[in-house]
């Protein structure tokens, strides 16, 4: 006793194989698509981007499929297939010499990275690292264009923690899966209960740096989603790159509001005012004061005044920054 698959010229067959077909079709055609359409910058929210496209085309191609069968002949049918079947065979074969090219060249990149890093050498043992505030009181502190020129982006505070702290070259920031060569490393370890530095670059000069109170800054002058660019040296101005996700990056506007106090650099020319505006009532010089920041608008600043003379209203404003340049001079620990 035989069990019958369909009548002789069923289009059953042939329409599942084209439905198949159409299907391996488009979810390749719209994973290229997506691939081409999607910025490469969105991260993971891009991947599912191209997922979607994949899933859409699939989609597209298999309804398709079904008004090609309802609509054409089995023979035109079986001509299809031949055509559409090679094709989607093709792409198949295709697209896993693809996604076996990408695993060898990510191996080779991971490979190269640890061969990078068996080569770094060692960096001398730490010595005082210059502190580059830019305090204009103290003649001693070098100046750098951190003082006197633009101030970037805000600050990084490196994600301390025992082990290297890698400095790396230009990553391409067009590519997400590419990993920059290491240039040099700033190495911590943990010291009677706190981190210390043991070896570092002898031209590492950050922005900020006192280990015994957990403080390390360096000014940021470029953000990627994955990438910042730091400046590693104040003095000269030398920039490296390391991973976002080694440090926590604060815009300057949100930095300047977590200090404890600011200080005017030129009272005279911008003294606190009642308002946050050029011609309001001058409240005071702000010479030699110390300020308690309270909140940021654009370029100017609500600081706390209530101890500066009696009758005075609780608040007033200064301008902290102008033209990409500090107005006021911040103390992080008083």
């Amino acid at each position: 006793m035989s069990t019958k698959t369909g009548p002789p010229g069923s289009k059953r067959w042939p329409g599942i194989g084209l439905v198949l077909s159409l299907a391996v079709v488009g979810v390749l055609a719209g994973v290229q698509v997506g691939r081409y359409t999607v910025p490469r910058t969105d991260g993971l929210a891009g991947a599912a981007e191209v997922l979607a496209y994949g899933a859409f085309g699939s989609v597209l191609l298999i309804v398709s499929g079904l008004l090609l069968i309802r609509l054409l002949p089995r023979r035109t049918l079986v001509r299809t297939l031949w055509f559409v079947g090679p094709v989607a065979l093709a792409l198949i074969v295709w697209s896993g010499v693809r996604i076996a090219a990408v695993r060898e060249e990510q191996r080779r990149q991971i490979e190269n990275e640890q061969q990078q890093r068996r080569r770094l050498r060692t960096t001398p043992p730490a010595e005082p690292v210059i502190f580059a505030s830019f305090v204009r009181r103290a003649p001693a502190t070098p100046r750098s264009r951190y003082s006197t020129g633009d101030i970037g982006m805000g600050m990084l505070a490196p994600r301390m923690q025992a082990g290297p702290w890698y400095l790396r070259n230009a990553p391409d920031l067009d590519d997400p899966t590419h990993r920059p060569s290491i240039s040099d490393s700033v190495v911590f370890t943990m010291s009677e209960g706190r981190m210390e530095i043991t070896s570092a670059p002898p031209w590492f000069a950050p922005a900020h740096m006192k280990l015994d109170y957990e403080l390390l800054l360096l000014r940021v002058t470029a953000l990627s989603a994955n990438w910042v660019q730091v400046v590693v040296n104040e003095t000269d101005g030398r920039t490296a790159w390391v991973e976002r996700a080694q440090g926590e990056v604060k815009i300057w506007p949100e930095f300047i509001l977590g200090v404890n106090t600011v200080e005017i650099r030129e009272p005279g020319s911008n003294p606190i005012r009642l308002k946050p505006l050029d011609h309001a009532a001058i409240l005071a010089d702000g010479d030699n004061i110390l300020l308690r920041p309270l909140a940021v608008a654009g370029d100017r600043l609500l600081v706390d005044t209530h101890e500066l003379a009696d009758r005075m209203p609780p608040t007033g404003w200064v301008r902290w920054r102008e033209n990409g340049k500090l107005l006021v001079d911040h103390n992080l620990l008083c």
